[in-house]
Formats: C-alpha cells, structure tokens, sequence
C-alpha cells in the first residue's frame, strides 16, 4: 500500500510539473511575441495620474467626459488591447479604444455623462478579459477573491481619472462578453 501511495504521489508531482512546464513554455512563447512587437511598436510616455476627477480645459462648454487610467497584464509585456468603457445600465452601450503593445496607460474621449464599468480584452488572445474590479482595490493578493466591477463616473467637461485596468484572475464569465 505504501509502495502505491509513493508512486502515486510521484505521478502527481511529475504530472503536476509536466503541466507547469508546458504554460511556462506557452507564457514564455508569448512574451517573446510580445517583445518582437515592443521593439516596433511606439510605447506611451505619458505620466501616471492621481485619482480624482477635474475639469479638463476647455473652449466653451463640453457635453463629453475622458476616462484616464493604467493597464497592466499578467506577463512580462502588456499585448495590444481593446479597452471597454460599457454603460452601467445597459452594457450595449459602451465606448471603446484600441491599445498598442504595452501600453500602459489609456484615454478613452468623448464619453458621454453617466456611469461605466472599464473592461480590456486582448486583441490576438480571444477568451481572456481583464477589468477594473475590487480585487484591484484590495490589493490583487490571494485574498482578493471580490471580482465585482467598480462603476467609475464621467461627468462632462471632466476626465476621471485613477482607472486600473489589472484584474485578469477572475473566473471565465464574470465581466462582460467582448461585444
């Protein structure tokens, strides 16, 4: 009996590691993809904002708002993204951008007042998705299991700003479906 639980339990670790090394390689192959497109890719040198939300400056009045943030991907590089502002309450509305290989922060323009959810999705990778959720307020540590999204609000004539776009970790399903 002993003799069985020490294979088995030898099968489990190999196994275990055989899996391993296979989403290394996987996550490896993609960096390096990732890094080949870097190099030709312009990269955004703008600063990192302060949360808050203030007036932009203006001629006249405007009726539009900016969403500003951060983006951030579980790898070495950030890939091209297709980045979401969908409206509260209906997620057919939405405004959206695309991102260059890493790229770390974004402006969404010409968004129109109300309350939005922010969610990225990769360009060349379909499936995964990404968000600004309170996970990413609490920290994104183990015991950040709250992957409910974070509605942020744009008022005219404002950028809102302080936007992180970096919880990956939540299960399949949880945010909203690319349109």
């Amino acid at each position: 009996m002993k003799t069985f639980i020490v294979a088995l339990i030898f099968f489990l670790l190999g196994f275990g590691a055989y899996w391993g090394y296979g989403k290394y390689q996987s996550l490896l192959k993609e960096n390096q993809e990732l890094k080949k497109a870097e190099k030709s890719l312009p990269v955004s040198t703008e600063e990192e904002s302060i949360p808050t939300s203030t007036p932009s400056p203006t001629v006249g009045i405007e009726t539009k708002g900016k969403i500003e943030g951060t983006l951030g991907y579980p790898a070495e590089g950030i890939p091209e993204l297709e980045v979401y502002a969908f409206s509260v309450s209906d997620n057919s509305k939405y405004f959206m951008i695309k991102t260059f290989v890493n790229q770390s922060q974004f402006t969404i323009k010409d968004v129109d007042p109300g309350n939005y959810y922010v969610v990225a999705y990769p360009i060349k990778y379909g499936g995964l998705s990404g968000a600004y959720s309170k996970a990413v307020a609490c920290g994104l540590s183990v015991e950040c299991t709250d992957h409910s999204l974070i509605s942020i609000k744009v008022s005219s004539g404002e950028i809102t700003t302080g936007v992180e776009v970096k919880d990956w970790y939540a299960p399949e399903g949880t945010f909203p479906a690319k349109p």
